[in-house]
């Protein structure tokens, strides 16, 4: 960064950027952003069932060009320049396209569609994402709150198209969370030797995202948020953890589907 401009960060007043984070229409999140001098904060609320949320909070006082800081201001001209990611540190590009009150380009190769208002961002659309500017209270939902649809008579449960390393799992019941994911957490934040997975839950009628959690060692698995006394047993399928939310978001958008099959 220029020597210029970093004086000149470090003489602004303090600033904050808020923005809804939505998927396929539906709002799941908020996203801040602040700048004070030279500290920078990124956090990153997702809401889930139950007004509860994970937070990611990402505080620095680097020199550096963030991704979500990148394109606050009207880009002046096209062109690509370096940025970091302020959850997994990849360096990548974000490339201005087209510059002006409707920018586009790409953003770690990503494309990206962006609007402004008075030369501030006040909309970004990247892939199947989308990011308002937003200054009141905010009225979250769960995109999956309907559940997914489910084709096929089999008695296990599949991707359509299919998913490397996705696998049929049989977690034995062991609670009665509504909140899958708060369980899973809980289970492991008390039994260390546990992990938690990732996958998705065939009730007989609708599929959902799901978590439970696995023994690293045994690999028995324990599902905190179900119930022992049910009719009839659910069918499970375990993602890879890394894949998780792209899958989440491929069936929301209808890029994948769920099919009952049967067991290999």
């Amino acid at each position: 960064m220029p020597a210029l401009a970093l004086l000149l960060l470090l003489a602004s007043p303090p600033v904050q950027h808020r923005f809804v984070h939505s998927l396929a229409g539906v709002p799941v999140g908020e996203v801040t952003l602040s700048r004070d001098g030279p500290r920078y904060t990124y956090a990153s609320r997702h809401f889930f069932r139950r007004g509860h949320s994970n937070a990611e909070v990402f505080t620095s006082s680097e020199a550096t060009r963030w991704a979500s800081e990148s394109l606050l201001r009207q880009p002046s001209s096209p062109g690509c320049f370096e940025v970091v990611d302020e959850v997994t540190f990849d360096r990548g590009e974000a490339c201005v396209v087209k510059a002006g009150p409707a920018s586009t380009g790409t953003l770690f190769g990503q494309p990206f569609t962006a609007t402004y208002e008075n030369r501030s961002l006040a909309s970004l659309t990247v892939a199947d994402s989308r990011f308002d500017r937003h200054s009141g209270p905010v009225t979250f939902a769960d995109p999956f709150a309907a559940g997914l649809p489910i084709t096929g008579n089999g008695n296990a449960l599949a991707l359509v198209p299919p998913l490397k390393g996705a696998r049929p799992a049989m977690p034995t019941p062991a609670g009665e969370a509504d909140d899958c994911l708060a369980a899973a957490n809980a289970y492991v934040a008390q039994h260390p030797d546990y992990d938690v997975v990732l996958g998705l839950l065939d009730d007989g009628e609708r599929g959902w995202p799901h978590a439970w959690v696995q023994h690293r060692d045994s690999k028995q698995q324990l599902d905190p948020s179900h119930p022992r006394a049910v009719g009839t047993p659910p069918r499970y399928l375990a993602l890879p953890k890394a894949s998780a939310g792209a899958v989440y978001l491929d069936l929301l958008t209808q890029r994948r589907a769920l099919s009952r099959v049967a067991s290999p």
